[in-house]
């Protein structure tokens, strides 16, 4: 096998599908990538066995076939080469043993490789296509709320369901919500939920994505393909939090400038360090906003309209704050009811802690 390849191009394709390669591997193969040579292009896979990642970018090929190379140092070694093309040769001798070089220039080194076939088999979502909007930006939205806490599976990853013709992106950790919705053509028959790491990549990779699925009894099958990159996962198996429920019905209300209370938390939390929570407690269209941290208090105010006296997480608060527009919204029952933030066609939820109030 040889291919004479563009290196700029080949770590370009590298960058696309190197975070599916396995960091802690079951399968030694898992650290390789799996490279197939042929048709004028060199088509790149990486997998974990959750995700597999492929792209492709075009080549010399001068003879076919398929090889793994491990993948760290595969990528160290072009990184390192400043020439504009690289040859990968695979060659093999009388005693049928298989050897692999990079060509870089006057460089020429060998590399780690391993069998093809060694390699988990490559497959694909055959389901009819869903094609949706905007997904990768509306990815963006409420991936902030992915729980990080593996106790609860489900809310590992973000929900995509179909409601009323427009299609639903969730996720939540117990302590935020943050959903959004986006416009598709399609059929969507039953909530998947993407992993975090499928979320990463189709945020990080693909701006225009296409959604396809393939339902089986036991679990769902998604490919996202985005001109020459496809990634393919499972959808994360459970059942996915009735969500609808936990927003208020009943409301006060209460709205700020979005710059002010970002300047206030940013003082606050840079003298006070990382507090435990942030009190907002207004009166007669003025906020104060404090904290207590060893019984010291720090605080500042900002001006609003209408009354709250709600206590949160300052980081979660500032999360939040981050996805909506220039005035701030927020909506609540009490204040120990989850608070209710809208932006266009989103909405998030944050919940209050409890705290200690001023007289």
């Amino acid at each position: 096998m040889k291919a004479t390849v563009n290196r700029k191009e080949l770590l370009y394709a590298i960058n696309r599908v190197k975070d599916a390669v396995s960091q802690k591997p079951t399968l030694p193969i898992l650290s390789y990538f799996l490279l197939d040579m042929a048709k004028s292009k060199i088509t790149l896979s990486a997998c974990n066995l959750e995700v597999t990642a492929t792209t492709s970018c075009e080549a010399k090929i001068d003879s076919v076939g398929k090889i793994c190379l491990l993948a760290k140092p595969f990528e160290a070694i072009l990184r390192t080469s400043q020439d504009k093309e690289v040859v990968i040769l695979v060659t093999t001798n009388k005693e049928k043993v298989t050897s692999a070089k990079l060509i870089c220039g006057f460089i020429s080194t060998e590399i780690e490789h391993a069998k093809a076939e060694d390699y988990p088999s490559i497959s694909q979502a055959t389901g009819k296509p869903l094609t949706i909007r905007g997904f990768s930006d509306a990815l963006g939205i409420v991936d902030y709320a992915i729980a990080k806490d593996e106790c609860r599976p489900v809310l590992t990853g973000v929900a995509l369901e179909k409601d009323k013709g427009i299609y639903n992106l969730i996720a939540a950790d117990g302590f935020r919500l943050a959903s959004t919705n986006v416009k598709g053509r399609g059929t969507l028959e039953k909530t998947i939920i993407i992993p975090a790491l499928a979320v990463r990549m189709i945020r990080k990779n693909m701006e225009n994505a296409i959604i396809r699925l393939s339902v089986s009894d036991n679990f769902t099958q998604v490919t996202v393909v985005d001109n020459d990159t496809t990634l393919t996962f499972n959808s994360i198996e459970g059942t996915y939090p009735n969500w609808k429920q936990l927003i208020p019905k009943k409301v006060k209300s209460i709205s700020y400038n979005k710059s002010e209370i970002e300047r206030a938390l940013k003082a606050i939390m840079s003298i006070s360090g990382k507090p435990n929570h942030i009190r907002l407690q207004s009166r007669a269209g003025e906020m104060n906003i404090y904290t207590l941290v060893d019984d010291k208090k720090t605080s500042t105010k900002i001006s609003c309209t209408g009354c709250c006296r709600i206590a949160f997480n300052p980081k979660y608060l500032r999360d939040v704050i981050s996805k909506v527009g220039d005035t701030v919204s927020m909506k609540f029952s009490t204040g120990e009811s989850p608070a209710l933030f809208r932006e266009a066609n989103s909405f998030h939820l944050l919940m209050p802690v409890m705290a200690s109030w001023d007289k």
